[in-house]
């Protein structure tokens, strides 16, 4: 009942702002991954583990939207908490808080719903950890850090560092090198961290044109770097 009663939400307020702005207006669903599989990380307590997101987008902008976060709750006597959240911006909603436990002297991989995450290690401060299997639902989505492969570069969207670039790709014939942290790109300061909306990849997905002006830190100095395609 209550996904029909946000169904409903959501269609009320396409039908409001084609009302209002008239046919031409662009609505279309999207969708967040706040992780990267099979990447060896880690977090404090308290920080999140993963998030993904799904929505409506206006013109380019959420205008409704359902996230859920996994967090690190600490450990007591190898049995670690993690913090299962959900909630929303774009309509009335209330929140949903769910704690998990799981005990890693039986076992150091845990699941919840169709996810599946390896623990490394865990204590009082940080738990170390991989995500080897995502949300079902999820998986075949592409995500739009795709766009920025195509240019041939990885990026570690926590910290926003170039974790490779890749042979006869348009970066392998710029001056970016693995290990820069990227700051700006076209004049845009942008951001990678578990509690942003990752906006290195809406950057790179709206990018024109055939020159890409990155901003750079390398060894604590910035750098203007340009790729082009």
């Amino acid at each position: 009942m209550k996904k029909k009663l946000n169904m409903k939400r959501i269609n009320t307020i396409i039908a409001l702002i084609i009302s209002i702005f008239g046919c031409n207006v662009v609505v279309i669903p999207y969708f967040l991954k706040g992780y990267t599989l099979n990447l060896s990380m880690e977090v404090t307590v308290g920080s999140i583990i993963m998030y993904w997101e799904s929505g409506m987008k206006y013109n380019g902008k959420p205008i409704s939207n359902l996230r859920k976060e996994l967090l690190y709750g600490g450990i007591s006597q190898n049995v670690i908490q993690i913090n299962y959240r959900e909630y929303s911006e774009g309509y009335a909603r209330q929140p949903f808080y769910q704690d998990l436990k799981y005990d890693l002297s039986k076992s150091k991989t845990i699941a919840f719903q169709d996810i599946i995450i390896e623990i490394d290690t865990a204590d009082q401060q940080k738990i170390t950890f991989k995500i080897i299997r995502e949300p079902e639902h999820l998986a075949d989505k592409e995500k739009p850090i795709s766009l920025l492969r195509k240019l041939g570069v990885i990026v570690d969207e926590y910290n926003c560092v170039v974790k490779e670039i890749s042979k006869n790709s348009f970066a392998a014939n710029s001056e970016l090198k693995v290990g820069d942290k990227i700051l700006r790109i076209n004049g845009e300061k942008v951001y990678c961290d578990f509690n942003s909306n990752f906006d290195i990849n809406d950057k790179i997905a709206n990018l024109e044109g055939n020159e890409i002006f990155f901003l750079v830190s390398r060894n604590g100095n910035e750098r203007d770097i340009t790729i082009k395609r």
